[in-house]
């Protein structure tokens, strides 16, 4: 009997060890199998699938596959350039930019580069023209009829009959249509001109890239040299010496007015100069050149536009007259 109680009891404790394992392994099992969930939820994408979140919609799987890291490149330059050519500026205000033509033309330029105003410079042209017509008028009538009497190759009955016609223009419709109507259409046709010539030279000429509207208002700004500091000295000087034969320039030297060297060094007035040089710098700014290069560039061009109207045309006009 003892025998057989012995023979029970290992096996009860072994159902009981067995049972213990079985616990101890099902918890185990289930460990594992949370641990496991958690794994494949924070698993990291496959590289397919980076590739597809970086590239571009509509690229197909070879472009990606070849040019990931260039097409990057590219759209990232891209943005850059963008950026650059989105150029701040402090804002300027009319009196500022008008001051700004004398005393600091490429801050002036730089804000017309991005922010063009062609409207007040032709404003102010014209209205200057329009007061200095009609304060000269009478001044160059009279300056007309002293030059056609001290012309000797004119007969005395030629002569009486233009001076009759130059003075007959002092009064009536010719004095309205000389002073109010004549400037602002010479303003806005010399200035019309003068850009396009600039922007075929700058865009085609020079390989540079800007727009009409830009060109006008650079050269109309950088007028205001002659029309504002230009007339506020010489007027003063014409209405006191009651003529307008008076010169900024080398020709003041010379007596005869005549002569081709004459007509060709009044062209170099002080302030026709001063004028190329803030049109040149601002001819540069515009299009990103140096500003040596827009600065000859202007002066090359002016200098030819000057051996053809003051020297080719004149020589051929006083010799055509006499």
């Amino acid at each position: 009997m003892s025998d057989r109680m012995e023979n029970k009891k290992p096996s009860s404790n072994d159902d009981e060890v067995k049972k213990e394992l079985d616990e101890i392994l099902g918890k185990l099992t289930e460990k594992e199998e949370a641990e496991t969930k958690k794994t494949e939820s924070d698993k990291k994408p496959e590289p397919e699938e980076i590739v597809e979140r970086i590239s571009p919609p509509g690229a197909s799987e070879t472009d990606e596959s070849e040019h990931p890291e260039e097409e990057n490149v590219e759209a990232i330059l891209e943005k850059i350039t963008e950026k650059e050519e989105e150029e701040p500026v402090e804002e300027m205000g009319v009196v500022q930019r008008v001051i700004n033509v004398f005393t600091n033309p490429q801050r002036l330029f730089r804000y017309l580069r991005v922010k063009p105003d062609v409207v007040t410079p032709i404003l102010l042209v014209i209205f200057i023209s329009i007061l200095t017509s009609t304060l000269i008028y009478d001044i160059a009538i009279n300056d007309q009829i002293t030059r056609i009497e001290q012309n000797d190759q004119l007969p005395d009955d030629r002569k009486d009959m233009i001076i009759d016609q130059i003075e007959a223009s002092k009064h009536g419709t010719k004095r309205i249509i000389y002073n109010y109507l004549l400037p602002p259409i010479g303003v806005i046709i010399t200035f019309s001109v003068v850009a396009a010539i600039f922007l075929f030279i700058g865009n085609v000429i020079l390989g540079g890239k800007t727009s009409f509207k830009h060109m006008l208002s650079v050269y109309g700004y950088s007028y205001l040299v002659v029309a504002i500091a230009g007339t506020v000295v010489k007027l003063p000087l014409w209405l006191a010496k009651g003529t307008l034969q008076l010169t900024f320039s080398p020709a003041v030297f010379l007596s005869d007015t005549q002569t081709t060297l004459y007509r060709l060094l009044s062209a170099f007035d002080v302030f026709t100069l001063w004028f190329l040089v803030v049109f040149g710098i601002g001819f540069a700014i515009i299009y990103r050149f140096t500003q040596l290069k827009g600065i000859l560039s202007v002066f090359i061009t002016w200098f030819i536009y000057v051996l053809i109207s003051k020297v080719l045309i004149a020589g051929l006009l006083s010799g055509l007259a006499g």
